[in-house]
C-alpha cells in the first residue's frame, strides 16, 4: 500500500468514529472519546499485543517489575501483534524505569554499553533497543516503541520521510524553539516537533509523534485528536491507516 492507501482507509475509520460521537462533547471530551473508540476499533480489526523480549536492569524487583509493566501493558493496549512478533524476531528490548524523560535507542552492532548509573556494562546484539521508561507515560512509551519500529519496519519509516521530505522541501532548518537545541523542519504540523530532523536518520519524530497523537496524549495529558484531524487530515489520516492495516 502508498500513502494515498492508507490516508484513504484512515479517513474511513477516523469519519466513522467521528460520527458516532456525541456532538455535544466538547475539546478534551471529544479528543479523549476519540482516542477511546480508535483504541477499541483497532482491538476489533486485528489482534493486539503479545509478550516483548524484554531484559531488566532495575536495581530491584520492584523497579523490574515496574519497567515491565510499563512497556508490556503499552504493547498489549496499542501495538498489533504482528508488530509485537517482529520486534521480537529483530531483538531484545533492554529497559529500566528511570525519572525523567524517557528514550530509545536502537542498536546496529553487536557491543557492550555503559548507561547511567548501572554499574555493570549492558551486552546488546544488533537488532536490539534500549528503551527506558517514565511512570506512568503509556503513549510516551509508545513514542519510544515507535522509534524501535522505525528500525524493524524502515518501509513505512521511508513513507513518513518522504511525506515529510516534500511537505518541507523549501524550508531550511531552524531551531524549532527560541530555548531550545532541537533543530528541524516547523512546516504547519500540529506540533514544531513533529519536524526535528537528525544529522544522522533525517525526520524520526514524525511517525512516533503522529501515533502519539492520534492515539493518546501529547504532553502534560493534553489531547489534540479534533485538532489534528482538522488541521492535518492527510497526515492523521496516514497514521490511522498505518496502524489498522500496515502488517508486518
Amino acid at each position: 500500500m502508498k500513502a494515498q492507501d492508507y490516508a484513504r482507509e484512515g479517513e474511513n475509520i477516523a469519519e466513522g468514529i467521528s460520527s458516532i460521537i456525541d456532538s455535544n462533547f466538547k475539546d478534551q471530551e471529544w479528543n479523549k472519546t476519540f482516542a477511546r473508540v480508535l483504541q477499541a476499533q483497532l482491538k476489533q480489526a486485528r489482534k493486539i499485543g503479545g509478550e516483548l523480549r524484554l531484559r531488566l536492569y532495575g536495581s530491584n524487583e520492584k523497579e523490574n517489575k515496574e519497567a515491565q509493566y510499563d512497556i508490556q501493558s503499552m504493547a498489549n493496549q496499542l501495538i498489533p501483534a504482528d508488530w509485537v512478533n517482529k520486534s521480537n524476531e529483530c531483538g531484545t528490548i533492554h529497559t529500566r524505569r528511570i525519572r525523567g524523560r524517557q528514550w530509545h535507542r536502537f542498536i546496529r552492532q553487536n557491543s557492550t554499553i555503559k548507561v547511567d548509573d548501572l554499574q555493570n556494562p549492558i551486552n546488546v546484539t544488533a537488532g536490539d533497543s534500549l528503551i527506558f521508561t517514565a511512570e506512568n507515560e503509556i503513549y510516551d512509551t509508545m513514542h519510544e516503541f515507535v522509534h524501535r519500529l522505525q528500525n524493524v519496519f524502515p518501509d513505512i519509516q521511508e513513507m513518513f520521510q518522504s511525506i515529510h521530505d516534500q511537505r518541507t522541501a523549501h524550508e531550511d532548518i531552524d531551531y524549532l524553539y527560541h530555548d531550545g537545541h532541537e533543530v528541524g523542519k516547523k512546516d504547519d504540523y500540529i506540533n514544531a516537533y513533529f519536524g526535528r530532523v537528525y544529522p544522522h536518520g533525517g525526520a524520526l519524530e514524525l511517525w512516533p509523534m503522529c501515533c502519539q497523537s492520534i492515539m493518546g496524549h501529547l504532553l502534560d495529558d493534553l489531547y489534540c485528536q479534533r485538532f489534528f484531524l482538522e488541521k492535518d487530515p492527510e497526515l492523521a489520516y496516514i497514521t490511522i491507516g498505518v496502524l489498522f492495516c500496515f502488517e508486518g
